[in-house]
């Protein structure tokens, strides 16, 4: 796009060459300064002089500002192309499937894919290793429920060897146990 065909708001006439500044930035995409500052190392890689400022390439400012006027005349922004390719990768559509249905290029959807198995792997080990938390507590539920019934049992038997010894009447000998034999 030559300088005469650009929008109004992308003339900047006080400094027609060189680096814009975020001020001059900001004019040219017709956003706030604070914008370009969140903008910064996202879409616009910004060089830092020696007194500090950020100054950025007049053509890098002139493509992200096309892609967005581009975005705005109603072209599909790239965030709806990814959300309909990974919908369709989660409708095991095949890759001509894709470019054909999308009409975009094979690159991207490639591109698209490796994010989007980068996702679905992160999200089963997140679902493996909440499964192995789970298990593990299972298992120290079990263990812990084992625990006290062994903790009942003790008890009981301990209530019943009490009892046992302050009953009256003959102590019963244990089958095998050497004690004082009966002569007859």
């Amino acid at each position: 796009m030559s300088e005469p065909d650009m929008p109004e708001r992308w003339r900047d006439d006080t400094q027609p060459t060189g680096p814009l500044t975020r001020a001059g930035a900001a004019r040219h995409l017709g956003v706030s300064v604070a914008t370009v500052r969140r903008m910064e190392g996202r879409t616009l890689q910004p060089a830092i002089d020696a007194r500090g400022r950020h100054l950025f390439e007049r053509a890098e400012v002139y493509a992200l500002a096309q892609a967005r006027a581009r975005t705005t005349r109603g072209q599909t922004p790239e965030g709806k192309v990814a959300a309909k390719v990974f919908t369709m990768f989660e409708e095991a559509a095949e890759l001509p499937e894709i470019v054909i249905a999308l009409e975009i290029e094979p690159l991207l959807v490639r591109a698209l894919y490796r994010e989007w198995r980068v996702n679905l792997e992160a999200h089963y080990l997140r679902t493996i290793r909440e499964a192995k938390i789970r298990r593990e507590a299972r298992t120290e539920a079990q263990a812990q429920r084992e625990i006290d019934d062994w903790e009942r049992r003790f008890r009981r038997d301990e209530d019943s060897f009490a009892r046992d010894a302050d009953a009256p009447g003959p102590r019963r000998r244990l089958p095998g146990a050497n004690g004082p034999s009966s002569s007859l």
